[in-house]
């Protein structure tokens, strides 16, 4: 088997290049880096219990932690939340949930980086809230990732609305390697 040396691939047409055909494998030699993202780890946790709070001032969501160390500093970490959510009252209330990395707020869009979350459904229907957010926390250190909650003064629920019915939430940690 010969080697071939090039500085640059160009598709002769077009803007495909394929290297390779079905089935094939493309393998990089050890050490050597490619140019797009790959996944490095994956850490997830399932809360299936439930958690309450009527605190007005930020509160840690138990059991929605997850630690992880990325393998270098050019890693980032790509972070998936699916969390089951309701007020104890129907209208006009709001609860404010923050994305937190050892003790900083990311992530958030107003002056406290939070998400604001106005509720307005039916008093007995879960809200289902969704996000991912990508960090770059150039360390290669043990970084703690957490959700935190507070409401406007209303009963929040995770996983139970006020009739009782239960539900599980989700949070996914993923280091994209450079």
């Amino acid at each position: 088997m010969g080697t071939i040396f090039v500085d640059n691939l160009e598709p002769q047409s077009g803007t495909s290049l394929t290297l390779g055909a079905s089935g094939d494998a493309i393998n990089l030699a050890t050490g050597a880096t490619a140019g797009f993202g790959k996944i490095g780890q994956v850490l997830s946790t399932t809360k299936t219990d439930s958690f309450n709070t009527t605190s007005t001032s930020y509160v840690d969501l138990t059991g929605i932690t997850l630690n992880i160390t990325p393998s270098a500093t050019t890693s980032k970490i790509l972070i998936s939340l699916s969390l089951s959510c309701q007020l104890s009252q129907a209208n006009n209330q709001v609860y404010y949930l923050k994305l937190v990395r050892g003790s900083t707020a990311i992530g958030g869009s107003s002056s406290d980086d939070a998400f604001r979350m106005s509720y307005s459904a039916s008093i007995y229907v879960p809200q289902q809230v969704d996000f991912q957010f990508l960090d770059t926390p150039s360390l290669i250190s043990q970084q703690t990732y957490k959700v935190q909650i507070k409401t406007s003064g209303d009963t929040f629920y995770l996983n139970r609305n006020a009739s009782g019915t239960t539900s599980c939430s989700s949070f996914t940690v993923m280091e994209v390697l450079a």
